[in-house]
């Protein structure tokens, strides 16, 4: 079988469908069809010549995150996948905390199950954010297409979103990127079902993609594309498809359910439940217009350029201005003023003092809603492309470019032959395609440039909240364990044995630990040398942090725990830390204590003991004080904990563990359930009679069986709406 390909390039209205020759070619059609992809396989290339270091080089920009956070996290993830387990808790910070509830823990997110649980750390890496992008442009090249954009002007739009300065920006935090690039696929999946129409009111795939974006973990995205999806929906004026929208976007939260029940858990009883910086630190002011010229300035908030090339900004406003009239135009529009209007921290400080639970996503840099602010620019592109290039067009885009330029403020520190540079290519290529209106190659030159425009820029990140880019291989984000992490070892520090605490001075703590790069720093096991070397701590890093452990570690340290991510020890061998079971401390020589005998030193590292410390599983048998005796434990798997004695009799009393005692955890005597206990500082106990074998702790995240059950009910539905599809189809056929 044959097909012809349309003679001409410029379709009716002055729209450019999706042919390349102005004469009927017979092709067959396998080879039509592999045809058919040249667009969108032309967008993700010039996506990987825009992000050349990480697809090119196998480059990753090292950032304060990833160094502390991500990775390690996914290290552990890792390790546990491979052991055989899908872990639930987390031993080693914090005394213990929720791994699954995590929501940057991505512990049910696919992507990561699948890439870490099958390649090697730095592969697995580069393949997470490889993946990320290419779905960011796939999702933007699908959603062009469904507004009826023509297979260039969509590809040009998937070129300016993917590898604007924006997304490449948020490599420095992975959880923000893959919500980022999850937002086109389920704003498509929203606009396809209006295309076709469908009878169901099941969106499936518009279910299945939200579902996604809440397991990447990037809460502060969810809620405004959740939002975006209801607000498009209505700007495209059917009743209908506002319903469907609604009903889908529940389905699925209930097929994320497993993650979001717990993870609300979590929140209700963190530092961050009534939010996190409640004055709406992040959010955009005055000063942040220089976030529109890209490279060639910074910001004051903590956002990144909203750069889509030296003239995207005005291609972006003369598309949208000049469609006007058309509903698509006017839902990408109305996409783009809302992203705009929550950025500016107005929905926050309206629903924060009504919904305090929602401040953590309302109030706290609402900034992070600006990806779909950069979607509906990039789609503006691509509109702009869309219609036959006049001279008056080309004028108001180089008249509205040089214009944000000006009003944002020109004066960084990139160089002004670049800018020169790249304003003369754009111009350039908009002559071409005003002097030859029916011809593809100057949109294939547009994209050309603009990757290349983007490339130039995109390796150069500034962001005043975090360090420059430094582009680096993968590898080195998994460093090897230090001298200092085998030592801790041959001192117990295990999970079934004793844990660790590092004591660093002010200067290296900083705010969110940021000279944790330092020499110094790195020197004391950070970032993440828990997870990464599997030393257990009573510290840690997490935005999401007990309130209760909070008050703990506060009683500890006799001071305010003042940075809202971290907590850290700055007094040692207390009751507290004695009672969690912290026998090694790690630390500089000016801050290291007193009095304690010195196991390891090297230059001004030290590593002293305390030989007071208490056992990690300990029976207190009668009296006042208690003897206290010492028990074998064990960790089967990261969410169970084996107690058994060490000696022919077994008295009764209460055993204890040093263990964080948070809602989930169970505890047997025996294989008979009995009531788990509060110990002191907020530690597990239970009551064991004379005689007992084996005592066994057992986490399971709180509403985690819900969550199953509520998945499987959507499961249920979404099938019964696809059988009903087919069967549709079938009959129509």
């Amino acid at each position: 079988m044959k097909v012809s390909r349309p003679a001409s390039f410029l379709g009716p209205g002055g729209r450019r469908p999706d042919g390349l020759g102005r004469v009927a070619v017979a092709r067959p059609a396998a080879v039509d069809a592999v045809w058919s992809l040249r667009m969108p396989l032309f967008a993700l290339a010039c996506v990987a010549l825009a992000v050349h270091p990480l697809f090119l080089q196998g480059l990753l920009p090292h950032s304060f995150d990833i160094g502390t956070y991500f990775a390690p996290s996914w290290a552990f993830l890792a390790h546990s996948l491979r052991a055989g387990s899908l872990p639930a808790w987390n031993p080693f910070v914090f005394g213990g905390a929720p791994f699954t509830g995590d929501p940057q823990a991505q512990a049910l997110y696919p992507p990561t199950l699948v890439l870490f649980g099958l390649l090697s750390l730095p592969t697995a890496t580069l393949g997470w954010f490889a993946f990320h992008y290419l779905l960011a442009a796939g999702g933007a090249y699908r959603l062009g297409r469904n507004l009826a954009l023509s297979a260039p002007a969509a590809a040009i739009s998937a070129i300016a979103f993917a590898a604007s300065t924006f997304l490449v920006a948020r490599a420095q935090a992975p959880s923000l990127l893959a919500g980022a690039a999850w937002a086109p696929v389920v704003l498509a999946a929203l606009v396809g079902a209006h295309a076709r129409s469908r009878r169901s009111f099941a969106n499936v795939p518009l279910a299945l993609a939200f579902a996604l974006q809440v397991l990447s973990g990037s809460q502060q995205i969810v809620l405004p594309t959740a939002i975006a999806c209801i607000v498009v929906a209505a700007l495209l004026r059917s009743r209908r498809l506002v319903v469907t929208t609604l009903w889908s976007l529940g389905l699925g939260a209930m097929l994320a359910a497993p993650q979001l029940l717990p993870m609300a858990s979590l929140v209700a009883g963190s530092t961050a439940s009534s939010g996190i910086d409640v004055n709406g630190f992040g959010a955009l002011g005055l000063g942040d217009r220089s976030i529109l010229a890209g490279a060639f300035s910074q910001t004051s908030s903590e956002t990144a350029p909203v750069y889509l090339g030296i003239l995207g900004l005005g291609q972006a406003l003369v598309g949208l201005v000049s469609g006007w009239r058309r509903p698509a135009a006017q839902a990408v529009a109305g996409l783009g003023i809302f992203a705009l209007v929550w950025s500016l921290g107005i929905v926050g400080s309206a629903v924060s003092p009504v919904v305090p639970a929602l401040a953590t996503v309302t109030s706290h840099q609402p900034v992070r809603a600006l990806p779909l602010a950069v979607l509906a620019l990039a789609l503006g592109v691509g509109m702009f492309w869309d219609h036959a290039v006049t001279a008056r067009r080309c004028l108001a885009v180089l008249l509205v470019s040089a214009g944000s330029f000006l009003a944002a403020g020109t004066t960084g520190s990139a160089s002004s032959e670049v800018f020169v540079e790249s304003a003369v290519a754009g111009a350039a290529v908009l002559a071409m395609a005003w002097r030859w209106p029916r011809a593809t190659w100057p949109l294939i030159l547009a994209g050309l440039a603009l990757s290349a425009d983007l490339a130039v820029h995109n390796v150069d990140l500034r962001n005043t909240h975090q360090p420059p880019a430094v582009w680096q291989a993968a590898a080195t984000i998994y460093p090897p364990a230090p001298p200092a992490a085998g030592v801790l070892r041959r001192l117990g520090v295990t999970t079934s044995g004793t844990r660790f605490a590092w004591m660093a001075s002010s200067r290296v703590r900083g705010h969110q630990l940021g000279r944790a790069l330092s020499p110094e720093g790195r020197a004391l096991l950070l970032p993440g040398g828990d997870m990464r070397y599997r030393l257990p701590t009573v510290s840690g890093y997490n935005p999401i942090i007990d309130r209760s452990f909070t008050a703990v570690m506060r009683r500890s340290n006799g001071r305010p725990i003042r940075d809202r991510h971290n907590l850290y020890v700055t007094r040692a061998a207390t009751k507290v830390l004695r009672a969690y079971s912290v026998g090694a401390y790690l630390c500089a020589r000016a801050s290291c204590p007193r009095g304690l005998p010195v196991r390891w030193r090297q230059g001004r590292l030290r590593i002293e003991s305390d030989p007071r410390a208490l056992p990690f599983a300990r029976l207190a048998v009668g009296g006042r004080p208690a003897t206290v005796e010492r028990l074998g434990a064990v960790w089967p798997s990261p969410d169970a904990i084996d107690v058994r004695p060490l000696q022919v009799v077994t008295p009764g009393g209460r055993i204890t563990v040093a263990e964080r005692f948070a809602p989930g955890w169970h505890v047997s005597v025996d294989g008979v359930t009995r009531p788990l206990l509060h110990a002191t500082f907020g530690l597990m106990s239970v009551e064991a009679a004379r005689g007992w074998r084996r005592v066994r702790f057992s986490y399971e995240p709180p509403g985690f069986r819900a969550g199953i059950l509520l998945a499987l009910c959507a499961c249920a539905i979404c099938c019964q709406s696809l059988v009903r599809g087919v069967i549709r189809r079938v009959r129509a056929r």
